[in-house]
């Protein structure tokens, strides 16, 4: 809320894997997290909490292997929260599964909500994972709705292969609300 800008090392030559910087309200450039050998997280797509915790994916959505919502705790300690095998499956933990997440934001209750191939999911603290409102768009690439903000009580998801923008609401309904 006070104009900072958080980035991760794809978006400036500077950083190392791993590194997540913040560019505050005076424009002052800083290292929030330092990368470090083995880091086990993407970075591609990521939120931080009010403390400092980190929530990221174990890989990128395009690389196969294993797919987690991890989190970073302040005090450096990794946690996967859910997921494992790919796919698409609502449970807790391990049971969860993801197809290829591409946004994270954090809700005003701590739960994470997540752009996840053609869908929309909350992750809560405790692993279990819902999907809120699911297939979308048409999936072509797999991963097609691209970065998550919240508004009110709405979702706000860019859906890349539609060129569109859609608005999500918690009762399931979704609406275009922009469209090139």
């Amino acid at each position: 809320a006070d104009g900072t800008i958080y980035g991760t090392h794809e978006q400036v030559p500077f950083a190392r894997p791993g590194e997540v910087w913040e560019i505050g309200p005076t424009g002052q450039l800083r290292v929030v997290i330092v990368g470090e050998p083995g880091f086990p997280m993407s970075l591609h797509p990521f939120a931080i909490d009010a403390s400092g915790a980190v929530y990221s994916t174990s890989v990128y959505a395009g690389v196969s292997g294993p797919l987690r919502i991890m989190r970073r705790a302040p005090d450096g300690n990794f946690s996967a929260l859910a997921g494992d095998a790919r796919g698409m499956r609502d449970g807790m933990g391990t049971e969860a599964q993801f197809e290829g997440v591409d946004g994270i934001a954090l809700a005003p209750d701590g739960t994470l909500i997540v752009s996840d191939g053609a869908a929309i999911r909350r992750v809560a603290l405790d692993g279990s994972v819902v999907t809120i409102a699911g297939s979308l768009t048409e999936s072509v690439w797999g991963e097609d709705l691209m970065g998550v903000t919240l508004h009110g009580d709405a979702i706000y998801v860019a859906d890349y292969s539609s060129s569109r923008i859609l608005r999500v609401r918690e009762q399931h309904s979704a609406d275009t609300v922009l469209a090139t």
